[in-house]
């Protein structure tokens, strides 16, 4: 073949490749028997990287030399160490795409003259931007490369292999091995526009699946894998072995009712039955919440379900029957389930880099149009990849005028009304420059193929933007820097006592419990839109809600109710309460686990009768299933990301208890210092932070750090006066910890810890008695509510930047303040 073209889709379990010459577009086979092949990395003895279904094999034998999943690790600095020789997520991308490349050039006999590569929907600047250096580390710096995102390259199939009419809409449902996105499009003559805001679930996947069916079999058999001695090399081969039989149950599931996992661990070997009921039953709230991620992309579009053609199911996840039904019967519309839902997104990139290379689409050209949706004719050029070090992707202008403020007719439709716009005054801070609000146009493509023709056009997307207040606006809108700074600092004024606060898992939300204070109990829970930093809803609760968390998801939100003794769970799709949980006294904390299964609740008492117990909530039917006794008092809780442990702060006992989940049993009680209240975990697990609260009469200022391999306390860090919550940044580099005193002394700061050093390396102003911190899911910005005191109780929510060098809130972001010099050292961290 010569003169072709190469798309590689680089997914999360699986990579795909396609080809298109002329008229002739196809699938590659990359695997040896099949289409698609793994996306491992194993590391041999002489340090050479193998690929594919070899590193499949190899890995079966030594798993500790195979990378597996690294592509959901993309943005952080944390290098994967396979046999203790460290490696960048960018060069494992790399050796993937290298090896792709190398594969084809053979068989076709000449390199591709052009590579489009396809990525999630919900990467930001700084990950495309990683991306854009893989394809340079995988040889690709003299060969024009295109980047789109998967819900393009999938709507670009749909149209090829069926087509769509005039004013039809359809939503591309993309779940894949590791990540969810969802995209409704629009179809016009000649083209297709993409409505709304796309939507995507980051770490959703056939891998938390396969996951699910592992965390059954250790359930089924009594912790038999919990148990395992990790020190055992016998133990790595043997759960090697248990991982990929789920992921062959799970695959055999969507075909057949029924399926055996065959289980040889080094002192026990069984079989376990499971059915597609049963299965279904393990995934069902994460499924669950895709459905929520389309309503929310459907409203945004403002497209009622019943207008929808279809919604077209793609991804190898997309295959699992409970997917479709669950779809189905939510919406009430028609699924379409692609042949080969692997092959869609490679075979749409293909299809989609023939436009390209015929200089038929535009992509990614950025316009400040103040409340307007645009729409670019098919006849413009393509903005290419700048290969610099400077800056990877530069928008090219159009060859076709754009009209600002413009606003194309909308196919009616029932229920469609005007495009909700941002607020005219962005929250600041008095005293301080506000940040320039505009409307930033994100841009996504859609293709049509039709009557033989190939047509593509952009859409740029509303999305509200603020220029940082320490650079000039139009240098924001120009460059897309790898190290991107949003800054909207400030506060934000809530309801009265905010005690709490979580960040949906796309960090687009911020929900915060108004607790109130004395006799004057709140039952309210802000809903924060993090972009523009303002209240956009307020959702009435249960009385003194304390606590909340948000589902894996983001499809539900738990509130502890304090006065209530119960659970108040909220449908983040209308932001209503559709059940209240009665559990124990005075419930504090919640903490859900990674499968988004359970929620664990302490149940703190109050006065002179402490609670000694956590509840435990079953999502799926919102009933309580289990009570844990643990020790006196217990407010705050966290568990591992395995979810082999909890560890739950006894504030009566100056302690902390170690539970297993599994089990739903007390195993260990750690003491700490006195009236601990908040605990939080590091991203791998192995260090558990704990605040040391105090009170009047015995005061504290510390954090005690727990190993959770031996669960002793390992350090005792200097804090500020009476911490209370602690949560640990996203790359695990850092923890945040709020001082809130006493109602005698209260606080006004947040401490920064360095984990490695375990040092405070920053302290924060804040606002009065801040009680509670929560960090965004990109480590940009962290969230701190102001809960004052009783007799003076605070209403507001300080935001804290913490990707710029002095880690404050907007009195430090001010343009009068000079510039100073600061060396990154991750991503979402920058030391001085």
């Amino acid at each position: 073949m010569v003169g072709y073209l190469l798309s590689v889709d680089l997914g999360t379990t699986f990579v795909a490749a396609a080809l298109s010459s002329g008229s002739q577009l196809e699938m590659f086979t990359l695997g040896e028997r099949s289409v698609v092949a793994p996306a491992l990395v194993y590391l041999g003895e002489d340090n050479t990287l193998v690929t594919g279904e070899a590193a499949n094999r190899l890995a079966l034998s030594s798993p500790e030399r195979v990378a597996r999943e690294f592509k959901r690790r993309l943005g952080d600095p944390t290098p994967i160490r396979l046999a203790g020789t460290p490696l960048a997520v960018t060069e494992l991308l790399a050796t993937l795409l290298r090896d792709v490349l190398a594969k084809v050039t053979k068989t076709e006999g000449t390199p591709p003259q052009q590579v489009v590569l396809t990525h999630p929907a919900t990467w930001g600047p700084l990950r495309r931007g990683l991306f854009d250096e893989v394809a340079h580390l995988a040889g690709l710096s003299d060969t024009p490369t295109h980047t789109l995102s998967e819900p393009e390259a999938a709507a670009a199939h749909y149209t090829t292999s069926r087509g769509l009419r005039d004013g039809e809409l359809i939503a591309v449902y993309d779940l894949g091995g590791g990540t969810f996105d969802v995209t409704v499009l629009h179809a016009h003559p000649r083209r297709v526009e993409i409505l709304g805001i796309p939507e995507g679930i980051e770490r959703l996947g056939g891998i938390d699946f396969d996951d699910a069916l592992f965390n059954h079999i250790d359930h089924a058999s009594g912790g038999a894998i919990s148990n395992l001695d990790v020190r055992d090399q016998r133990t790595g081969v043997a759960l090697a072995r248990v991982r990929q039989d789920c992921v062959l149950a799970k695959e055999d599931l969507s075909t057949v009712t029924e399926t055996v996992i065959p289980v040889f661990l080094p002192e026990l070997n069984f079989d376990l039955r499971i059915t597609r009921a049963q299965f279904e039953d393990l995934v069902r709230a994460q499924v669950e919440s895709t459905v929520g991620a389309l309503a929310r992309t459907l409203r945004s579009a403002q497209v009622n379900p019943a207008q929808l053609t279809a919604v077209l199911l793609v991804g190898g996840s997309s295959r699992i029957p409970l997917v479709a039904r669950t779809v189905s019967e939510a919406l009430g519309v028609r699924t379409v389930v692609d042949a080969h839902p692997k092959h869609a997104v490679a075979l749409g990139a293909a299809a989609l880099g023939s436009a390209i290379a015929q200089g038929q689409v535009v992509r990614r050209v950025q316009l400040a149009a103040a409340h307007s949706r645009a729409v670019l004719p098919a006849a413009t050029a393509i903005a290419t990849a700048n290969r610099s070090s400077v800056q990877r992707t530069q928008a090219l202008t159009s060859d076709s005028p754009v009209t600002e403020g413009a606003r194309p007719p909308i196919t009616p439709g029932a229920g469609r009304g005007p495009v909700d716009q941002p607020p005219d005054n962005p929250v600041s801070t008095p005293g301080t420059t506000a940040p320039t609000s505009r409307s930033r146009w994100g841009v996504l493509t859609a293709v049509v193929l039709l009557t033989g023709t190939a047509v593509v056009s952009a859409v740029l997307i509303p999305q509200t933007w603020h220029a940082p207040s320490i650079l000039p606006a139009t240098s924001a809108l120009a460059t897309a820097s790898p190290q991107p700074s949003r800054s909207t600092p400030g506060v934000i004024s809530v309801g009265q006592g905010p005690s709490a606060v979580a960040i949906s898992p796309d960090g687009r939300r911020a929900y915060v419990p108004n607790a109130g204070s004395g006799a004057m109990a709140g039952n309210t829970v802000s809903v924060i839109d993090t972009a523009t930093n303002t209240v956009i809803a307020t959702v009435p609760v249960g009385v003194g809600p304390s606590g909340v968390a948000i589902t894996p998801g983001g499809g539900y939100v738990y509130v502890a109710n304090g006065d209530a003794n119960s659970v108040s769970v909220i449908d983040t799709v209308n932001d209503t309460v559709t059940a209240t949980v009665p559990v124990g006294r005075e419930p504090s904390g919640v903490a859900i686990t990674a499968d988004g299964r359970d929620v664990y609740v302490p149940n703190a008492g109050s006065g002179s009768i402490a609670g000694t117990t956590v509840s435990v909530i079953d999502t799926t039917t919102n009933t309580l299933t289990a009570t844990i006794l643990v020790g006196f008092g217990p407010s705050g809780v966290a568990l591992t990301p395995d979810g082999r442990r909890g560890y739950v702060t006894l504030g009566a006992a100056n302690s902390v208890s170690v539970i297993n989940p599994l089990t739903n049993k007390t195993t260990r009680t750690i003491s700490v210092g006195p009236n601990p209240l908040s605990v939080a975990i590091t991203p791998d697990g192995h260090h558990a932070y704990v605040t040391n609260h105090g009170n009047d009469t015995i005061a504290s200022s510390t954090v005690s750090v727990i190993d959770t391999t031996t669960n002793r306390v390992t350090a005792t860090i200097p804090v500020g006066f009476g911490p209370s919550s602690v949560v640990i940044t996203p790359d695990g580099h850092y923890g945040y910890v709020t001082n809130q005193g006493t109602d005698s002394a209260p606080g006004t700061t947040v401490s920064v810890i360095d984990t490695t050093t375990n040092r405070v390396t920053a302290t924060i102003p804040v606002g009065f008695g801040p009680s509670s911190v929560v960090i965004t899911p990109d480590g940009h910005h962290g969230y701190v509510t102001n809960q004052g005191t009783d007799s003076a109780p605070g209403a507001s929510v300080s935001v804290i930047d913490t990707v710029r060098p002095s880690n404050s809130t907007v009195e430090a972001l001010r343009s009068d303040i000079p510039h100073r010099s600061w060396v990154p050292v991750s991503p979402h961290s920058w030391r001085r």
